[in-house]
C-alpha cells in the first residue's frame, strides 16, 4: 500500500474540520442514518448474494445477521474500509453495537488488533492523537441522526462469530461509473444512492448506473433504496427497467409529508437487448 502514508496525511485534514474530503476519502457515517429494522424487515436475506454500500457498516452487519450467505460491499470512499475494521474490532471488544467514544479504550483495542490489518490499526492510532475532543466527536463524522436502527442490536455476540468466518470484500468503486464486477446478486442494498444520483442531474451517469444494476442483479433479485432526503418519488433511467414498490414497513415525516422509509426495485419482464 505504497499510498498508505498519504492516506493519513489526507485524512488528518478532514479530522481537523480543514476539509470534508479529500481525493477518493470523505467523512464517515458513524452508523447508518436509516431505520433498517423496519427497512430490512419484509426482506429474506437468508442464503442470499447480497452487494451492499459500504458505508458504516451497518448494512454490511445487518445482511449478515438476517442470514445473508455472502456479502460484498462498494463505496467510493476508501476510508469506509478502514472504518469497517474500527467497527468490527470495537464490536468484538466491547460487544456493543456501537462506536465507542473512549479514546484510550480505542487505543487498545487497535494495538491488540494490530495484527490483523496493520494498515487500518496503524491509521486510526494516527488519527485518535489528532482528533479534537476526541475520535468519536471529531470532524471525520457526519452529525448523528436523531434515530436509527439495526437487526443486530441485541445479537451483537452471533454477529462477532459470524465476521470471524466471514472474509471482507471491499470494492473502491463508484458506482455511477461503469464497473468490471463480473458477478450477480440477489439483493442490492443502495442506501439513498439514487437521491444523491438525481441531485447530479446527469442523464448520462443515469444512464451507466442503471446499466450497472441491470448487469449486477440476478433474475427475481432486488435492489433496496432508502429514502432520506426528499419524500417524493422521483423517477429516473431505472424505471425504465425496474418496476418499484414501497417498503412495507414504517413511513417517516418530512415537513408535515410522510412519506416511505424505502423503495424496493425488480426488473420488469422484458427484454433489455
Amino acid at each position: 500500500m505504497d499510498y498508505f502514508n498519504d492516506d493519513i496525511e489526507k485524512v488528518k485534514k478532514i479530522v481537523s474540520g480543514e476539509k470534508y474530503y479529500v481525493e477518493d476519502l470523505a467523512a464517515l457515517y458513524k452508523n447508518t442514518n436509516e431505520d433498517l429494522i423496519k427497512i430490512y424487515k419484509d426482506i429474506d436475506f437468508r442464503d442470499k448474494k447480497v452487494l451492499s454500500v459500504q458505508a458504516s457498516s451497518d448494512q454490511l452487519f445487518s445482511s449478515l445477521i438476517l442470514g445473508a450467505k455472502e456479502v460484498d460491499t462498494f463505496d467510493a470512499n476508501r476510508l469506509t474500509e478502514y472504518y469497517y475494521y474500527l467497527r468490527k474490532w470495537c464490536l468484538e471488544e466491547t460487544k456493543k453495537y456501537y462506536l465507542s467514544a473512549n479514546n484510550k479504550l480505542l487505543e487498545s483495542i487497535l494495538e491488540k488488533h494490530y495484527d490483523e490489518n496493520k494498515y487500518a490499526a496503524k491509521l486510526w492510532l494516527e488519527l485518535i492523537k489528532v482528533a479534537k475532543p476526541n475520535l468519536y466527536y471529531s470532524s471525520l463524522f457526519f452529525r448523528e441522526p436523531l434515530y436509527w436502527s439495526v437487526p443486530y442490536k441485541g445479537r451483537e455476540e452471533e454477529l462477532i462469530k459470524i465476521l470471524k468466518e466471514k472474509e471482507h470484500n471491499f470494492n473502491c468503486i463508484n458506482i455511477f461509473e461503469k464497473t468490471d464486477l463480473n458477478k450477480k446478486y440477489d439483493i442490492i442494498i443502495l442506501s439513498n444512492i439514487i437521491e444523491y444520483l438525481l441531485d447530479l442531474e446527469d442523464k448520462e451517469l443515469e444512464k451507466v448506473f442503471t446499466n450497472n444494476m441491470l448487469n449486477l442483479i440476478e433474475e427475481g433479485g432486488i435492489i433496496i433504496s432508502s429514502k432520506i432526503l426528499n419524500p417524493r418519488y422521483e423517477e429516473c433511467e431505472l424505471d425504465k427497467y425496474f418496476d418499484h414498490k414501497e417498503g412495507s414497513e414504517g413511513r417517516i415525516l418530512y415537513g408535515g409529508e410522510y412519506a416511505p422509509l424505502s423503495y424496493q426495485y425488480t426488473k420488469k419482464k422484458i427484454d433489455y437487448k
